[in-house]
């Protein structure tokens, strides 16, 4: 990237922030009024939604802070709906069986 003008840095930022706050809505959580093809849509692409984000955020590009803040929030809510509802013992036997 290093070689190219700062015309063509800026058009790739463009497109990179575009594509960053598409991928943001793979993120969202479903709802409980959402149907059950929502909920399997959102377990399929989660994942790969949030490798795509990392990648494109890692590029060696400018990223604007709300666009940041908003990459850091949705991961954080993936985080939280990750994690067991009923606490950290439910973590113990699967920590256990990795050896930790």
């Amino acid at each position: 990237l290093a070689e190219l003008s700062v015309e063509n840095k800026e058009a790739l930022s463009a497109q990179r922030n575009e594509l960053l706050l598409a991928l943001l809505t793979f993120l969202d959580a479903p709802k409980e009024q959402d149907d059950e093809q929502r909920l399997l849509a959102y377990e399929e692409l989660l994942c790969p939604a949030v490798d795509a984000l990392g990648s494109l955020a890692a590029l060696p590009l400018d990223l604007p802070p709300d666009l940041y803040a908003a990459l850091l929030d949705g991961a954080l809510k993936v985080l939280h709906i990750s994690l067991p509802k009923d606490g950290p013992e439910t973590l113990r036997p699967a920590l256990a069986a990795a050896g930790r």
